[in-house]
């Protein structure tokens, strides 16, 4: 299900405490706090990657329907729900005027 605080107009950055490393199109990252690990498939790689910067989810989404033939509500759902995932194990944080 998809997290409410996060919308198309929602601007979002990976945190920076994050050991990760691409292997094979995948990224594997380890969270140093937590002492959890997270595997990354290659669609999901390329999302952390743009994450590196503070973006605006819809804008995210523009790219990523430029690079695959996918359906942009399709898109938007899909990248929603992967954020609130990173966001609810702490990979993520909402970037807003005050950050």
């Amino acid at each position: 299900m998809p997290d409410p605080t996060l919308t198309a107009q929602s601007r979002v950055c990976r945190i920076q405490d994050v050991l990760d490393t691409e292997i094979d199109d995948q990224t594997v990252m380890m969270d140093i706090e937590q002492g959890s690990y997270f595997g990354l498939n290659e669609t999901a790689t390329r999302i952390w990657a743009m994450l590196a910067e503070p973006t605006v989810i819809g804008e995210l989404c523009n790219r990523l329907t430029e690079q695959f033939d996918v359906p942009r509500e399709q898109c938007e759902q899909q990248v929603v729900a992967f954020l609130g995932s990173l966001l609810d194990r702490g990979l993520l944080q909402i970037v807003t005027d005050e950050s």
